[in-house]
């Protein structure tokens, strides 16, 4: 079933990146929403699991390489992203700015331990706190007629490949989709 459509107009997405914020946790929503954004639309589940055992280096250079946890199976293909200069520099941002723990590469989960139901909660907290903040950040910005929240950065993404001419083969290889009818819905 086709859903909302929460992309961002690129001027929305300039506007997120120079954008002079003074609060630490709209930084820090502002940023982990651009690193999903950078990173094909990463979901804040995957985000949240990210370690340096993520971190592979190849001839062409260092990638992000992981398994979707929503669709995550043995069958499921691994996601490649390269590192580019804005992804490093976010998470350079995060290992300067934030607690980050337990090799994580992004300060997602934040407390040590937690396993099962406890870690799951925990990540589900999170991420309201992260949706929370985005509404704030969209509502300071003036982003009119839109609440700002994580999907709009995967929508996003995949609205930027698709105005680019990208088939939607590639896009949906690129958001982790299984089949061609999940990508036909954003």
């Amino acid at each position: 079933q086709e859903t909302e459509k929460r992309y961002l107009p690129s001027a929305y997405i300039d506007t997120l990146k120079t954008a002079e914020i003074e609060s630490t946790a709209l930084q820090w929503v502002r940023n982990l929403f651009l690193f999903s954004y950078y990173c094909q639309g990463m979901s804040i589940i995957d985000m949240a699991f990210l370690t340096d055992k993520n971190i592979l280096v190849f001839e062409s250079g260092k990638y992000i390489c992981y398994r979707r946890r929503k669709t995550e199976s043995k069958k499921s293909k691994i996601i490649k992203i390269k590192i580019t200069e804005n992804i490093q520099a976010l998470m350079d941002w995060f290992r300067k700015n934030t607690k980050l723990i337990d090799n994580y590469l992004l300060p997602v989960i934040t407390i040590e331990g937690y396993e099962g139901q406890q870690l799951h909660d925990h990540i589900r907290d999170r991420t309201r706190r992260f949706n929370k903040h985005l509404k704030t950040l969209g509502e300071n910005l003036k982003f009119e007629g839109i609440r700002l929240s994580s999907y709009h950065a995967r929508h996003s993404y995949a609205m930027r490949l698709k105005n680019s001419g990208i088939s939607e083969d590639i896009i949906s290889e690129a958001l982790g989709h299984r089949d061609l009818a999940t990508t036909k819905t954003y």
